[in-house]
């Protein structure tokens, strides 16, 4: 969701069409939700969103982006409701992010993955986060996330790129 950026959001998801789509937050998606019959949207970041950046760069972006989500919420309420998306790799940040985007900005909880770089969430480290959001009262979304390395090597390495994707249901694409 960061303007511009062409990195994180779309780390991922380099096709012009995916990227096109995941980036409209405007009358395009609107009319696809009509068409479909889709009352009301939860907005987020798309993985891996901040929490796969340094520090320095995950808390301006995880900043900016959330003022954009509170942006597109605030011009379609009736249709819109947001996902912050946090910087966990500064937990104090995420939890001062996720205050204000919740506080000031109205968003309705955060999404978030299950690790920061090799750090799993259930590390200490991060119930800062999570004692927040309970503070808070709101939920947070746990996404998945592409494993790590050494765990897609155990379980793929040997298979071709069609054993990945039916087993997983992505393409890697």
């Amino acid at each position: 969701m960061a303007p511009n950026s062409g990195t994180t959001v779309f780390l991922f998801s380099k096709a012009p069409k995916k990227k096109a789509r995941l980036e409209d937050i405007g009358e395009d998606r609107l009319r696809e939700m009509k068409i479909v019959g889709l009352d009301m949207m939860v907005l987020s970041v798309t993985t891996p969103a901040a929490q796969a950046l340094p520090s320095e760069q995950a808390v301006p972006l995880a900043r900016q982006s959330n003022d954009r989500l509170a942006s597109a919420v605030r011009a379609h309420p009736d249709r819109y409701s947001g996902f912050a998306t946090l910087p966990t790799p500064d937990r104090q940040a995420a939890v001062q992010e996720l205050d204000r985007a919740v506080q000031e900005l109205g968003l309705k909880g955060a999404m978030i993955h299950g690790r920061t770089g090799d750090r799993y969430l259930d590390k200490e480290e991060f119930r800062p986060i999570l004692a927040k959001a309970a503070e808070l009262g709101v939920p947070i979304y746990l996404h998945p996330q592409i494993a790590p390395r050494a765990v897609r090597a155990l379980y793929y390495d040997g298979f071709d790129e069609t054993g990945y994707v039916l087993d997983s249901g992505t393409d890697r694409k």
